[in-house]
């Protein structure tokens, strides 16, 4: 006895043709959904970070903000040096050194001033270390650093036909030749000589020396030396 089996057909031919596509409606269903929960990440993220900055307290806010602010200092003058640059020769208008022959001091409130000016002028005729016997005061600067700026070696500024006022010797001051007691320079000597060596007026001559200075200052004969 035969028994026969169905056989199974052939299968169906590819069309060859492209595979099907979702419909368009799906696609946009799905592109929404993402946007949608884009957007409500966002909002949920700044309601959150927006407490945070509430919740802090005020003067943690206050503290935070003056942080941010920046403030800028008034410009700082410095007054210019009126000594700086000096050249020898040049000369200041300074306060008294104090008595002749006793160790030169520096001073205060010192001014550059033409060498004819009238009041206590002295010459700069050094620059430290100051070696000249005549040098009567010492006037240094230094720098914010503590560098030496500069270091002037000044002696008092004794001219011939220049009047001064010697009431006292260690304080002497150039005047106008008509002030009362005034005496008249004829001649300066930077040695020790005898007043025979000063130019002789009608009433001869008068002379003040300073040893330790090597100094001899001539004066008109009608001019007491002065004690």
């Amino acid at each position: 006895m035969t028994t026969s089996s169905p056989v199974p057909g052939p299968a169906p031919e590819s069309t060859g043709g492209p595979a099907p596509t979702p419909p368009k409606h799906g696609r946009a269903i799905a592109l929404g959904f993402l946007l949608g929960m884009v957007l409500c990440l966002a909002v949920v993220g700044a309601f959150f970070l927006g407490n945070r900055t509430s919740d802090a307290p005020p003067a943690a806010r206050s503290a935070t903000t003056s942080t941010v602010r920046t403030t800028t200092a008034p410009p700082t003058t410095t007054t210019p040096d009126p000594l700086a640059g000096m050249a020898i020769g040049e000369c200041a208008a300074l306060q008294s050194p104090g008595a002749f022959g006793t160790p030169a001091r520096p001073v205060a409130r010192p001014e550059r001033a033409p060498c004819e000016s009238l009041g206590p002028i002295y010459r700069l005729v050094q620059y430290g270390p100051c070696t000249d016997p005549q040098v009567s005061v010492q006037q240094t600067q230094r720098d914010s650093t503590g560098s030496l700026v500069y270091h002037y070696c000044f002696a008092f500024d004794w001219q011939a036909g220049t009047c001064y006022d010697v009431t006292d010797w260690s304080e002497p001051k150039k005047v106008d030749c008509g002030t009362p007691d005034s005496i008249m320079v004829t001649a300066v000597f930077n040695e020790i000589t005898r007043v025979q060596n000063c130019p002789m007026d009608a009433n001869g001559a008068t002379a003040r020396t300073w040893d330790k200075r090597n100094l001899t200052v001539c004066m008109r004969g009608s001019d007491g030396p002065g004690n």
